[in-house]
């Protein structure tokens, strides 16, 4: 089975987004940012427990749960004695590089087995994976850039918005969207395998 989304009204490969991405949003209240450029994202369930966990921000629990509401937010079952289930469990158990949490493994397994797309700020625990299955990698810094330069934000609103990710503690790969524009996204665009998916956001 392989899923699709569709992408102001473009049919796209499915989104896997892992806990960081979205929470990157959740977290300064900007979910509406990631609504101008899909028309809904997927998020395995291991990742809707990390993100309700008693401990996480009771604003960001609410919100996700009004976008689930909605239908905007989509709820993916990695099912028992699947070859998606077998995936996942193998990167749990480091069958090819170190482990990584259950939230992170979900996302990689359904991307893997649904020709999917990946969403997650953790570069380092998933890099081993994008190469390993040449998996597209989405990122926040990324979907910053695709909305600035869509015009559907502002130089300054996207300098507000990469700044209050930081001070929430969110991983961003420098300290403002200008320095990451012109020195890291044509790398990141290179190594993520954006050129497979990029144009059609």
């Amino acid at each position: 089975m392989i899923l699709f989304i569709i992408v102001r009204g473009k049919i796209l490969k499915a989104i896997f987004y892992d806990s960081d991405i979205l929470s990157s949003f959740l977290m300064i209240n900007k979910s509406d940012l990631l609504k101008k450029l899909f028309d809904e994202i997927i998020i395995p369930e291991q990742v809707f427990f990390e993100l309700t966990h008693p401990k996480s921000p009771k604003h960001m629990k609410s919100k996700l749960k009004e976008l689930i509401k909605e239908e905007y937010v989509k709820i993916h079952e990695v099912g028992i004695n699947t070859k998606e289930y077998e995936i996942f469990d193998d990167i749990i158990c480091e069958k090819w590089t170190k482990g990584v949490g259950d939230g992170e493994a979900s996302a990689i397994a359904a991307a893997i087995c649904h020709d999917g797309i990946l969403a997650s700020n953790n570069i380092t625990d998933v890099k081993f994976y994008i190469d390993k299955f040449s998996i597209p990698l989405l990122t926040s810094s990324i979907i910053l850039t695709k909305l600035f330069e869509k015009k559907l934000i502002n130089e300054k609103e996207v300098e507000k918005y990469w700044r209050e990710m930081i001070l929430k503690n969110r991983k961003l790969p420098a300290p403002t969207f200008s320095k990451y524009y012109e020195k890291l996204f044509k790398k990141d665009f290179k190594e993520f395998n954006c050129n497979k998916y990029y144009k059609d956001l």
